[in-house]
């Protein structure tokens, strides 16, 4: 007589077979997903490198622009102080050139007033004081257009701070020269890169479980798939939050509590 086969959970002289369990997802469909969320890994690792090599230039542009901030304010605070102080040296100079001239004119002025009774040496004289005048009101004519008359005070002087306020001004009008901002920018891209270098390395791990899910066991291949899709969200948060500037925020409130 021949027996039967064995039916799932039927008796035998070794005892009662159990069912074998049937796995989650087939290795075949298991395959599929980890190759689609290899190549998602890979397009999100191209798309993280090329942010980060934009960050790193744009923190590169910001760093020179902070540079030139500072190159174009020492510049113009040297340039400053020299032409107001040779602009000031200019106003001391026509103004000693006025005051003798206003001098040798009373001599001049008083000669002229007694010509008909100056002897030889007074005539000589007047002619020697007139040229000498006539000189300093050349020189004090010529230095007059050297210095702005707007930077003069009240009491007679030449406001040499005021003039180099001013150049500051104009010049911030048409450069910007305060670096701070630039550095500021920059420090904070550069920590953006670094953080998303972080990112990167995250994926670089997610990859790596992706990857081993073919060769893992059976059940190990869960873990890995598993592992993998965990790592690949938490670097999708993590440069959301590094975008959004909340990262930094969010680690010292993680340290903190």
């Amino acid at each position: 007589m021949t027996g039967s086969p064995s039916t799932p959970g039927a008796v035998t002289p070794e005892g009662p077979t159990r069912p074998k369990p049937r796995p989650l997802i087939s290795a075949e469909r298991l395959g599929i997903i980890a190759a689609l969320l290899i190549a998602l890994a890979t397009v999100a690792n191209t798309l993280l490198q090329w942010q980060i090599t934009q960050t790193i230039d744009e923190s590169a542009g910001a760093e020179a622009g902070g540079s030139d901030a500072v190159l174009y304010d020492t510049r113009t605070r040297v340039v400053s102080v020299v032409n107001a102080y040779e602009h000031s040296r200019a106003y001391l100079d026509w103004l000693r050139h006025s005051e003798y001239a206003n001098a040798l004119w009373t001599d001049v002025n008083d000669l002229e007033s007694r010509w008909d009774t100056l002897t030889e040496d007074e005539r000589r004289q007047y002619e020697v004081l007139a040229n000498e005048m006539k000189d300093a009101q050349d020189l004090a004519f010529a230095g007059r257009h050297m210095f702005s008359g707007r930077y003069l005070t009240r009491d007679g002087n030449y406001s040499v701070e005021r003039e180099m306020s001013e150049a500051l001004v104009d010049a911030a009008r048409k450069q910007d020269l305060d670096p701070d901002p630039y550095f500021a920018r920059a420090d904070a891209l550069a920590d953006r890169s670094s953080q998303m270098l972080l990112a990167l390395s995250g994926l670089g791990m997610a990859l790596v479980f992706f990857t081993l899910v073919d060769s893992a066991g059976e059940r190990l291949k869960y873990v890995m798939l598993l592992l993998g899709v965990l790592g690949l969200a938490a670097v999708g948060g993590m440069v959301w939050l590094v975008q959004t500037g909340q990262f930094a925020v969010w680690v010292r409130a993680l340290i903190g509590s």
